[in-house]
C-alpha cells in the first residue's frame, strides 16, 4: 500500500462584480513528497454572456501524476455576488458534496495556506470568499473530474462591459495544463461595435450585429497573462470607446480609443473607390517573383467594387500604364487589364521617381463622384525589389516629387520585396503619403501580403477620420493622424490626455468626469460628426485601464524608433527613449542593455553613449535584413494592440523585434529572462535580486541602508501586504524562493529577503 499524502489543493472561480475576476486554479499544501502533486490534463471554461450577466461553467480533469495516494480538498474563492449552482466534483464514480464558508472561516483558510506552503504567489487572492469541498483520496494517477456553474454581474462603465479572465491562476500546477480552452458567447440587445482584449490574441467571430464568439486555445499552457475584454454596445453607425487611465491628477493622464464600424450600418455604405497598382517588372524580378506580382494585381482586379476606378502601372526602365487614365471597374475594363498582365514579363532597370509620378497625377485634384458628391479615397499599391537604378535615383528628389504630386490625399502603400530595397526611402514614403510599408522576406508570398492588404482596403467605410474631446486635449498620439476606417476594421489610437478647460479641471475631481466625444470624417457622401457622451476615468490606481499606460508607452516607443532610423539621432530623442524603455521594460534594439543584468551600475552618460552610438550605425542602415528588422521592430510598436511587452510562459518580457536574420524570416524573437512583468510594475533582475522600475537609481546592493529590510512570511511582511493595493501584492507574489525583491512603497524602499 503506497503512503498517502494530504495536501490541500485549491481552484480559484473568480467572477466579474467587485474582484472583476473570473477564473481557477489549484494550489496543493506542499506535502512529504513535494508541492506540486496534481496535474490539470484539460481546462474548459465556457461563459455565456447575455446583457452584463454572465453564466458560466468550468470543467476540469484532473490528474495525481505521482507514484503516491493523495488525499484532496478543494477550496473556492467566489465574487460577493456569485451565485453557485452546480458544483460536481466526481472521483472514481462518486459525487463529493461542498459548502460556502463565512467570512471568518475563509480568512483562516486563506492564512493557514500562506503559512503552510510559504508562497506569495497566493498574495494575489486574498480578501475572497470560500467555497469549499468534502476531502477526498486521490490514488496514484488517477483521474477526478470538477464541473462548476454560477452566475455573476459583468462590470459596465456607460456603454463598455469588461470581463475578466484570470489565465494565470493556471501557472501552478504540476505541469503545464494539458489542453486550455476558454470562449465566451456575448449577447446583447444593442449592437456590439468595438470588441478588444488588450492581453491576448483572441479569435473574435461576429455572429450577427448583436452577438460576437471570441475564443482562445492552447496546448501544454502556462499562462503568465489574464485575459481582459471590453466590448461597446451602441446603436449608433459609428462606434466610438475611449477608455483612459488617470494614476495621478498633478500630470497628464493615458488614453485608449477605438473607433469601428456598426456590423448593421455597414452593408452597402463603401465608398466607391480610386486605386492603382503600381508593379515592378525589372530584370530582378523575373520568374516566381513577377508570377506572384501578377497573381497579387489579379487578386485587386478580380476584388474591385463595382463603382471604383482603377488603373495598373508597371515599370522598369520607364513606367507602361494599362490605360491612360482611370478607368471604371467594368467587366470589360477588367478583362482588358487581365490581358495585359498576362504579357507582363521582367527586363531592364528600376525607374522609381517616373513610376511614382505617373501613378500620382491619374488621380485629378478634386476626386468628387457625380453621382453621390462624396469625395472618393484613393490608395496606391506601391511594389518593388530593389534600389532606383534608372532615372532620378536621389532619395531626397523622389520623396519631395511624389509628396509634391500627392495633391490628391492618395494614400501609399509600399511592398518591399528582398533585401534590396531601400528600406529608409519606402519608409518615409509612405510616411509622408499616409500610409504604410511591409516588407516580403525571401520565400515569402508576394500574393498573399498584397492581397492581405487589399481585403482590409477593399470598402472604405469612412475616410479622413479625426476626433475631438470637449474641454480635454490630447499629445504624443499614436498615429498622429487616424486615416480611413474600413468595413470590418478597426481605428486604435493611444496616446496623453490632460484638461485644456476650468471647467474640466473641475470635473476630474469626481471619480467618472463626463465629457463629450466627437468623431467627423467623409461618411455616406458627405461630411458627418457623430458625439458621444462618455464618463472619462479619473480613478487613479483603483483603475482597470492600467493596461492603457502601458499600450501607449509602446506606441509612444515606435514613434522615436522610427524618429531615429528616418530621421538621425537628436539628444532629446534618444533621452526619452532610454526613460520609456527602462520604465516599461521595452527592450529596443537601441536599449538591449536593459536585459544585462551585470549593468546595474551604468551612469547615465554611458547609458546615453551606447544608445547613440547604436542610433548612429542603425539610422546609416537602409538596405538589407538588418533595416527591414529595425523598420519591423519599430512598426510593430507603432500599430500595437497589446500592453508594451509580449509575455513567455515564465512572466519574462520578450524582445521587441528579432534579434538576428533567422528569427526575423520565422516571425520569432528571443526571451528575455531578466526581466519580468507583474501587475502594472516592470522588475530587472540583479544577481538573485528582482528590482523594481519605481526603486529607480537605488542600488539594492551597494545602498543597502537606503532599504528597509523585512523577512518574507514574517509578521511585518504579512502587515506590509494588507497595506497594499492588489496591484503592488501581485509584485509581491511574482518572488520566487532564492529570491530577493526590491520594491517603493508609499515612498519606502523595501527588500524583501
Amino acid at each position: 500500500m503506497s503512503p498517502r499524502i494530504k495536501f490541500l489543493a485549491m481552484i480559484f472561480l473568480m467572477g466579474w462584480a467587485a474582484s472583476r475576476a473570473l477564473g481557477q486554479m489549484a494550489l496543493p499544501i506542499r506535502g512529504d513528497y513535494g508541492w506540486e502533486c496534481w496535474s490539470v490534463r484539460e481546462r474548459t471554461v465556457d461563459m455565456q454572456v447575455q446583457d452584463q450577466v454572465a453564466s458560466v461553467t468550468v470543467t476540469d480533469a484532473v490528474t495525481n501524476p505521482s507514484d503516491h495516494d493523495v488525499e484532496v480538498e478543494y477550496v473556492f474563492p467566489l465574487p460577493a455576488d456569485a451565485a453557485v449552482d452546480q458544483f460536481t466534483l466526481v472521483v472514481d464514480g462518486r459525487e463529493l458534496t461542498g459548502r460556502m464558508l463565512d467570512a471568518q472561516e475563509a480568512r483562516q483558510v486563506y492564512n493557514d495556506i500562506v503559512r503552510r506552503r510559504r508562497d506569495p504567489g497566493l498574495l494575489e487572492y486574498a480578501g475572497y470568499g470560500f467555497y469549499r469541498s468534502s476531502a477526498f483520496p486521490l490514488g496514484a494517477h488517477q483521474a477526478a473530474l470538477l464541473v462548476v456553474h454560477y452566475t455573476a454581474t459583468c462590470k459596465k462603465d456607460g456603454d463598455v462591459v469588461e470581463l475578466w479572465y484570470p489565465m494565470t491562476t493556471g501557472r501552478f500546477g504540476a505541469e503545464p495544463v494539458g489542453r486550455f480552452r476558454v470562449s465566451a458567447d456575448i449577447r446583447s440587445a444593442a449592437d456590439i461595435v468595438n470588441v478588444y482584449s488588450p492581453t491576448m490574441d483572441l479569435d473574435v467571430d461576429r455572429r450577427g450585429p448583436n452577438r460576437v464568439v471570441v475564443s482562445y486555445a492552447a496546448k501544454q499552457y502556462r499562462p503568465q497573462s489574464d485575459l481582459q475584454l471590453f466590448y461597446e454596445t451602441s446603436h449608433d453607425q459609428v462606434g466610438a470607446t475611449l477608455l483612459t487611465y488617470w494614476p495621478d491628477h498633478s500630470k497628464d493622464g493615458y488614453y485608449f480609443l477605438m473607433v469601428s464600424p456598426n456590423p448593421r450600418a455597414e452593408a452597402g455604405t463603401a465608398l466607391a473607390k480610386d486605386i492603382i497598382v503600381v508593379l515592378d517588372r525589372s530584370g530582378s524580378m523575373g520568374g516566381e517573383k513577377i508570377r506572384q506580382a501578377r497573381d497579387a494585381a489579379r487578386f485587386i482586379l478580380r476584388n474591385l467594387n463595382s463603382r471604383d476606378r482603377f488603373n495598373f502601372i508597371t515599370y522598369n526602365d520607364s513606367p507602361a500604364p494599362c490605360f491612360n487614365s482611370l478607368q471604371t471597374a467594368s467587366r470589360q475594363n477588367i478583362e482588358r487589364a487581365m490581358d495585359r498582365l498576362d504579357r507582363v514579363e521582367a527586363s531592364g532597370g528600376t525607374n522609381i521617381y517616373r513610376a511614382l509620378d505617373d501613378a500620382m497625377t491619374q488621380f485629378p485634384h478634386n476626386r468628387f463622384d457625380g453621382e453621390r458628391g462624396s469625395k472618393r479615397p484613393a490608395f496606391i499599391i506601391f511594389l518593388t525589389d530593389g534600389l532606383p537604378t534608372v532615372g532620378n535615383t536621389d532619395e531626397t528628389a523622389i520623396l519631395e516629387n511624389t509628396s509634391r504630386a500627392n495633391q490628391a490625399g492618395v494614400r501609399l502603400f509600399s511592398f518591399g520585396v528582398g533585401y534590396d530595397v531601400n528600406v529608409r526611402l519606402l519608409d518615409n514614403l509612405v510616411n509622408q503619403n499616409h500610409g504604410r510599408s511591409d516588407y516580403v522576406k525571401p520565400n515569402e508570398s508576394i500574393e498573399a501580403k498584397v492581397s492581405a492588404l487589399y481585403k482590409r482596403i477593399k470598402n472604405p467605410f469612412m475616410t479622413n477620420v479625426s476626433v475631438a474631446l470637449d474641454g480635454f486635449g490630447t499629445g504624443d498620439d499614436s498615429p498622429a493622424e487616424l486615416g480611413d476606417l474600413f468595413e470590418g476594421d478597426q481605428l486604435i489610437r493611444a496616446g496623453r490626455i490632460y484638461p485644456n478647460s476650468d471647467k474640466a479641471y473641475d470635473l476630474m475631481q469626481a471619480r467618472d468626469c463626463p465629457a463629450m466625444l466627437t468623431v467627423s470624417g467623409m461618411f455616406g457622401g458627405e461630411h458627418r460628426s457623430f458625439e458621444y457622451p462618455i464618463a472619462l476615468d479619473a480613478n487613479g490606481e483603483s483603475s482597470s485601464h492600467r493596461f492603457v499606460e502601458k499600450l501607449w508607452a509602446t506606441r509612444r516607443i515606435g514613434q522615436l524608433l522610427e524618429e531615429i532610423r528616418l530621421r538621425g539621432r537628436a539628444e532629446e530623442t534618444v533621452d526619452e527613449l532610454i526613460r520609456l524603455s527602462k520604465q516599461y521594460g521595452i527592450v529596443t534594439p537601441y536599449t538591449s542593455y536593459l536585459a544585462d543584468e551585470r549593468q546595474y551600475d551604468l551612469s547615465s552618460q554611458e547609458v546615453r553613449r551606447q544608445v547613440s552610438s547604436k542610433a548612429l550605425t542603425r539610422s546609416h542602415s537602409v538596405t538589407g535584413p538588418q533595416a527591414q528588422m529595425d523598420a519591423a521592430a519599430s512598426t510593430e510598436a507603432l500599430i500595437s494592440k497589446s500592453p508594451g511587452f509580449k509575455v513567455d510562459t515564465e512572466g519574462h518580457a520578450m524582445r521587441l523585434g528579432a534579434s538576428s536574420q533567422t528569427q526575423y524570416e520565422r516571425g520569432g524573437s528571443d526571451a528575455i529572462t531578466t526581466i519580468r512583468i507583474a501587475g502594472n510594475e516592470t522588475l530587472y533582475k540583479h544577481g538573485d535580486i528582482w528590482v523594481t522600475a519605481s526603486v529607480g537609481d537605488r542600488d539594492p546592493v551597494k545602498d543597502r541602508s537606503k532599504f528597509k529590510i523585512i523577512q518574507r512570511f514574517s509578521e511585518e511582511y504579512f502587515a506590509l501586504t494588507r497595506e497594499n493595493t492588489a496591484e503592488e501584492n501581485k509584485v509581491l507574489a511574482s518572488q520566487k524562493p532564492s529570491e530577493k525583491l526590491a520594491i517603493l512603497l508609499r515612498g519606502t524602499a523595501y527588500l524583501i529577503e
